[in-house]
């Protein structure tokens, strides 16, 4: 779960573990991401940067890397967004991302580079209880509209709720 944080404004960003339920507004592909100057995906064993336990992204990339039986040790754990792609983008190690979070000068990977397919993720925002504040309501709106729209790029727009 990714929070958005300006003053407090109760809105998360979430990506739902199975079975939870939520109303999904994007779908996005979850993939591998590395900087193509180091290559670090031809390392063994494959060096890892992770969220923090208990994030869903880190048990899909986990679990993708036992059921194909390629070896790995993480490198860099971290609970943000950025520590993983600065762990990727020093050519530390290969990352899964929202395809939408992969920044230019890393490039995705997958099975060509012997690396296994990942899910796809659903997208949702959650609005925290009580009576949204006038910025958050904003906020929930702008998001709402962003994230819904067809994206050209393999995103699938899905219909989204009002708080």
């Amino acid at each position: 779960m990714r929070h958005l944080e300006a003053g407090r404004l109760d809105l998360a960003l979430v990506t739902r573990q199975p079975h939870q339920p939520f109303a999904v507004l994007r779908r996005e592909r979850f993939v591998w991401a590395a900087t193509p100057e180091h290559g670090a995906w031809l390392r063994e064993p494959l060096p890892v940067a992770l969220f923090v336990p208990g994030d869903i992204a880190r048990r899909h990339a986990v679990e993708a890397l036992q059921r194909a039986e390629r070896d790995y040790r993480v490198v860099c754990s971290s609970a943000s967004l950025l520590g993983v792609i600065a762990a990727a983008q020093a050519g530390l190690a290969v990352v899964g991302l929202v395809e939408a979070s992969v920044p230019p000068g890393l490039m995705r990977l997958s099975e060509p580079e012997g690396l296994p397919p990942l899910p796809m993720f659903d997208l949702s925002l959650v609005p925290g209880p009580g009576e949204p504040s006038r910025l958050a309501a904003r906020l929930h709106g702008f998001l709402l509209r962003e994230l819904s729209r067809e994206d050209a790029e393999g995103g699938q727009a899905m219909q989204g709720f009002q708080p």
